[in-house]
């Protein structure tokens, strides 16, 4: 705003200059010619008159020539005072223009120095902003020497840490090949547990297999045992039989006598045959019974038994065929025992 303003003042300044001279040397033109314009009129009327006198009567108008002659004098004295004055206005005006020519050089020394003033204050501006710019350069190279010295300390820890990095990339390579041996070493190790454990597992199939041997044979020889006992118990009980047999056979053999005396030694000789047939068969049935995979035989003859002691009561058959249901279990166990033992 204050430059537009200065502007404008040294623009009207300048046009206040530059037309004070023109005005004044178009007055003084305008000045000059009506001054020659009342010359040439002036003359004319003298030429008037000079031809008047000439063509009239020139004894008549001697008074007029005179009156004429001062009137020409007068004009001559004024246009000699209008001359200096014209002289006199010439120098007024060449002294007022060379005024207004110092008074436009001091309007230019004046409009250059407001032209110097701003372009200081402009300067100053420049300077007061080159200044501030030269202290925010300052700052920046402060920031930027700062920022190489914090270069120079990373590319020295980058180094560094490069090094180490290059000693731990080693010793982890080392540690690496041990790993792999170690790893290495272990499935060696696997592998031989693995095989172990193979073997171990054989080993428990074989103690399993070896424990079902031995509680089948715990079981048989318990069978065994419980058979020896029904062995015994069925010898007791052929005992039984035999000598209820005998009892009846004598009983039988009293009351034929009883009945037919006569036939006596034919009867003894028919009782000792049945005798001996019962005795054979009773041997038969002991083979039988000690056998062990006879067991059908067992049960049948066990029924042949029930059927020769029909007829005693119930109180004998109580006590010599009480354990029949013990003997049938035992039977049963021993034939599962040997199912079991003959499929493993």
């Amino acid at each position: 705003m204050e430059s537009t303003r200065s502007s404008r003042e040294s623009i009207k300044s300048i046009l206040i200059v530059a037309g004070i001279p023109l005005a004044f040397s178009v007055a003084c033109s305008l000045i000059a010619r009506i001054k020659d314009r009342k010359i040439s009129s002036l003359q004319d009327r003298v030429e008037e008159t000079e031809f008047d006198q000439d063509n009239g009567d020139y004894i008549n108008n001697t008074h007029d020539v005179s009156y004429l002659k001062d009137q020409i004098f007068a004009l001559r004295s004024k246009t000699e005072e209008l001359q200096e004055l014209e002289l006199e206005i010439e120098d007024r005006f060449f002294r007022f223009i060379e005024l207004k020519d110092q008074e436009h050089a001091l309007m230019e020394v004046q409009n250059s120095l407001l032209m110097e003033k701003e372009r200081t204050e402009f300067l100053e501006r420049e300077v007061s902003s080159t200044e501030v710019e030269n202290k925010k350069f300052d700052e920046m190279v402060i920031e930027y020497l700062k920022a190489l010295e914090e270069l120079e300390d990373l590319r020295f820890e980058n180094g560094f840490l490069r090094r180490k990095v290059d000693k731990m990339k080693g010793s982890m390579r080392k540690r690496n090949s041990k790993i792999e041996a170690q790893e290495a070493e272990l499935k060696g190790k696997e592998n031989v547990v693995g095989e172990f454990e193979r073997r171990a597992e054989a080993e428990l199939i074989l103690v399993e297999n070896y424990n079902q041997v031995v509680n089948e044979l715990q079981r048989l020889q318990k069978d065994r045992t419980a058979e020896v006992k029904e062995l015994i118990y069925l010898r007791w009980c052929h005992a039984c039989l035999k000598h209820e047999l005998a009892r009846r056979n004598q009983i039988e053999q009293e009351q034929k006598l009883e009945d037919k005396p006569i036939t006596e030694p034919q009867n003894d000789g028919g009782v000792i045959m049945h005798d001996s047939h019962n005795d054979g068969m009773m041997h038969h049935n002991m083979r039988v019974f000690g056998h062990d995979e006879s067991h059908s035989k067992k049960r049948w003859l066990v029924k042949k038994f029930k059927k020769w002691v029909d007829g005693n009561g119930k109180d004998h058959e109580v006590k010599c065929f009480g354990s029949h249901s013990v003997i049938d279990d035992a039977e049963e166990r021993h034939s599962a025992g040997r199912k079991s033992f003959s499929s493993v």
